[in-house]
């Protein structure tokens, strides 16, 4: 029997390996083999939450613009339709466009509004020659005139509307008052009457006696108005011109 016959056993005990401890967990190979693959997990769901996740959002997204669209060509019946009512829309949209606009004074109407006007008084005096209406007066209000900005027409058209305003004064009895007056109304441009005043004048009356010194009934001419009144007329405003810009280049022939 040799001396290594005696030898403790012990010594033959495999010694424990010293591993790191963090926080008192020994970080052994399975301990770090547990937390790598936690942290693998993490950062998987990071990923699929951050990138992921969005990217599949964006496909079902297109996917679903591209089945409509399939859709859409597998119908080309309803995509007429569709199409031929969005175009009925957009023709009727400017058909009401160009009706409203044309309820506006342009300038050809305001050039012949003086000429229009004293064809109603014409058309009136057609009537009765006897006793004329006359014109005696037909001037632009330059000081009332221009842009509308001041809500007298509601704040939705301030800036949107230029108002050109005329001063008329014309005379003439009930009746050729009022055939003028609904002649004026039925001119094309859109015309607001404003300030209207009318003022019976006298008239002279003659008294016939017969040989009892009784009164003899006789036609009386009838009294005459005196009418005064102001006429707008309305029409889009156009569209200021840009400002030059400071230290803009001065237009060609302007300045040296």
């Amino acid at each position: 029997m040799t001396n290594a016959d005696f030898m403790d056993e012990e010594q033959f005990v495999d010694e424990e390996p010293d591993f790191p401890t963090v926080f008192g967990i020994q970080l052994s190979p399975i301990v770090i083999a547990v937390l790598l693959a936690l942290v693998g997990i993490g950062a998987a769901v990071f990923l699929f939450l951050n990138f992921l996740q969005p990217t599949l959002q964006k496909k079902g997204e297109l996917e679903a613009q591209v089945q409509e669209l399939e859709g859409q060509i597998q119908d080309p019946a309803e995509a007429d339709r569709l199409i031929a009512e969005a175009d009925e829309r957009a023709a009727a949209a400017e058909q009401l466009q160009a009706d409203v606009l044309a309820l506006f004074a342009d300038e050809s109407s305001l050039e012949t509004l003086l000429f229009d006007i004293n064809e109603r008084v014409k058309s009136a005096n057609a009537q009765d020659e006897t006793e004329l209406a006359i014109l005696s007066r037909f001037e632009v209000n330059e000081g009332a005139s221009g842009v509308v900005n001041d809500g007298s027409l509601g704040e939705a058209v301030n800036g949107r509307l230029n108002r050109l305003v005329y001063n008329l004064e014309m005379e003439g009895n009930y009746r050729q008052t009022r055939s003028i007056l609904r002649g004026i109304e039925r001119l094309q441009p859109l015309l607001l009457i404003q300030d209207f005043k009318s003022e019976v004048q006298s008239v002279e009356r003659t008294i016939l006696l017969d040989e009892n010194f009784e009164v003899v009934d006789i036609e009386s001419p009838q009294p005459r108005l005196k009418t005064s009144f102001k006429i707008d007329a309305l029409a889009p405003a156009e569209p200021l011109p840009p400002e030059a810009e400071e230290g803009g280049e001065t237009p060609e022939g302007e300045g040296t």
